[in-house]
């Protein structure tokens, strides 16, 4: 090995491990270095690993302009590979066999998988699932110049989306897909030293350990399940095999297992089970500090190298119990938790500077949904006007949703029929006496010693600019005020949106 060679190894070895490290600015220098080699200045994987590092170094907030780098580089790759393929065609002869790893189509299709993969993270991240997922479709169909190791990340990726999406059948499928690719690690159990060319588990390069493979399909399995009408006892027998997988791999994966257990019987209406099992759970549970295995130190939720199974927050524990208070008829109840729970959810945005919100905060931020259950539980409360509020807030982002201009309308006519109630009542007695109490002789009349009291919200289907200017700010938003009139524009956005609807992930009804 040359001398150049020697050093190119030793500068990426670096530039590695200070990324391990999390030491984002000396990678960067150590990876500058290696693009200034002349041999190595229009390298892909050193242009993708320097604007990855910049991507970091940068706090995570430039989606866009990381996804318009990764764009160019994965077109750069295609059209060197494009004009090999066009030169190697025209000078050489009919062939009756085509060498697989020559194939300059099927080298570039390897080479800027990782690109793909990671392009198809970004608009995860950024909750774009559908362009997330036409990326890792092409990945899924061409996996057979794919790493292992990649492969198994596309799949789990896929199956994150269709859980969000709510595609059983697609999901159910990938997991079958996957169990044939990993039968050898499936059949193992961790030790076993055995090994084959398909084997996922390597002991040089280790991704994932058979139980680790196990635990996590058996958890998606019980997702799928469980968002599947009438596979409740399925969805069970896969809780409990996670649970026997998981106990193997460490007992911090036990609560992810009773979350899922507690949803099952929140499925089945068993209402207070639910909520025992919720409680044996506890509030920063899961997966905070989930090992890889018992010898090694928790790494916030991976699993073997660099897989992350979802973390836990105290969002997700208070929302649950907000919900299953609901369908138990206590609504008060419900609020006080949906609301802990948006104050837990508010802490991922600590760390939050220049009001900037990185990629992973946004991916973590589950407030719309925790918003549309308080906006329902204040409905039922009879509070329609801040439910009107609230649902805006969440229809800024919501848009697409059904269910939200649903309640959005919902709250203007709510609003209407109790100042009806209140006009009727308020004509119905004098004026000037307050109260009769007691008949006959012992009768009794009160009069007020107070100003009337107010009389509701104004809910005119018309107003001038200047009475708009006098209305509340509370009753007149930045979308539409609070009357009759809006309250059909948002029904008619909610037909709208019925007849082309796919179900929202980020819009759950409690």
């Amino acid at each position: 090995m040359s001398n150049d060679e020697t050093d190119t190894q030793n500068l990426a070895t670096q530039a590695a491990h200070h990324f391990k490290d999390k030491n984002y600015t000396k990678s960067l220098e150590f990876l500058n270095r290696l693009i200034r080699q002349k041999e190595r200045e229009q390298d892909p994987k050193i242009l993708h690993n320097i604007a990855l590092v910049e991507f970091l170094i940068s706090g995570g907030h430039d989606t866009q302009k990381l996804l318009s780098e990764l764009s160019k580089i994965k077109n750069s790759v295609l059209e060197k590979s494009k004009q090999s393929s066009s030169s190697s065609t025209s000078s050489s002869s009919s062939a009756d066999f085509t060498d697989f790893e020559s194939n300059p189509t099927i080298t570039a299709q390897a080479d800027t998988a990782i690109l793909q993969y990671n392009e198809a993270v970004l608009l995860f991240q950024t909750r774009q699932y559908a362009a997330s997922m036409d990326i890792l479709h092409s990945l899924y169909r061409n996996m057979e110049p794919v790493e292992e190791s990649l492969t198994a990340r596309v799949c789990f990726l896929i199956l994150d989306i269709c859980l969000l999406l709510k595609d059983t059948d697609k999901g159910f499928s990938v997991i079958t897909q996957m169990e044939r690719m990993f039968a050898s690690s499936l059949t193992r159990e961790d030790g076993d030293e055995t090994s084959s060319k398909s084997e996922t588990y390597d002991a040089t390069k280790k991704l994932i350990s058979p139980n680790e493979l196990k635990f996590m399909l058996h958890m998606y399995k019980a997702k799928l399940c469980l968002q599947t009408q009438g596979t409740f006892k399925q969805s069970k027998q896969e809780i409990k095999h996670a649970m026997s997988a998981g106990i193997k791999i460490h007992p911090s994966t036990i609560p992810l297992c009773m979350f899922l257990k507690a949803h099952l019987e929140y499925a089945r209406k068993n209402h207070k089970k639910a909520i025992k099992l919720m409680q044996t759970c506890g509030q920063k549970a899961p997966m905070a500090t989930l090992l890889a295995s018992a010898t090694t130190a928790p790494d916030n939720g991976a699993i073997g190298n660099d897989i992350l199974m979802e973390e836990s927050l105290g969002a997700h524990f208070f929302n649950n119990l907000g919900c299953i208070h609901h369908h138990m008829g206590k609504h008060n109840a419900s609020l006080f938790y949906l609301g802990k729970a948006l104050k837990e959810n508010s802490s991922i945005y600590t760390e939050t500077t220049n009001k900037k919100i990185a990629a992973k905060q946004y991916a973590r931020d589950h407030s719309p949904a925790i918003l549309y259950n308080e906006g329902l539980q204040l409905l039922w409360t009879g509070k329609p006007e801040l439910a009107f509020q609230i649902f805006q807030e969440v229809a800024l982002l919501q848009y697409k949703s059904p269910f939200v201009w649903l309640r959005l309308g919902e709250s203007c006519i709510t609003a209407h029929v109790m100042k009806i109630k209140q006009e009727t009542k308020a004509k119905q007695k004098n004026a000037i006496v307050w109260k009769v109490i007691g008949s006959g002789s012992t009768r009794r009349v009160l009069l007020p010693v107070t100003p009337s009291p107010h009389k509701g919200i104004n809910i005119d289907d018309s107003l001038s600019p200047g009475e708009e200017e006098a209305q509340s700010p509370s009753n007149i938003s930045r979308m539409g005020s609070m009357s009759l009139e809006y309250a059909a524009k948002c029904l008619r956005n909610c037909l709208f949106l019925l007849s082309h609807y796919h179900p929202s992930p980020d819009t759950p009804k409690p």
